[in-house]
């Protein structure tokens, strides 16, 4: 080979290798911004999955309150008709005994 051609050669290996050096340079580079974006959504993540946990705990207390003021409200509602019977059950004999009064 000539010398021009070698010194061609050369010059062709040499840019080669400083596009190389460049691209790797701008990959890890990339990579290094990825790698905070991961970052950034993981945290983002955790802290979404960490509230939706506290949610799903607020929602089961309250699931659980409501199914035990609904019970209460059940025996409330009972001691309620229980009164209103014994309330017609009095006026039928008060009814009765004025009826005999008179």
């Amino acid at each position: 080979m000539s010398r021009v051609n070698l010194e061609s050669a050369q010059n062709n290996i040499e840019r080669v290798t400083t596009n190389l050096n460049e691209l790797q340079q701008i990959l890890s580079s990339k990579k290094d911004e990825v790698s905070t974006k991961i970052n950034e959504i993981s945290g983002v993540l955790s802290t979404y999955f960490k509230q939706a946990d506290e949610l799903n705990q607020l929602i089961a207390q309250e699931e659980e309150k409501k199914n035990t003021n609904t019970a209460e409200l059940d025996q409330l509602n009972q001691k309620l008709q229980e009164l209103d019977h014994n309330k017609d059950v009095f006026q039928s004999e008060i009814s009765s005994r004025q009826k005999d009064i008179q």
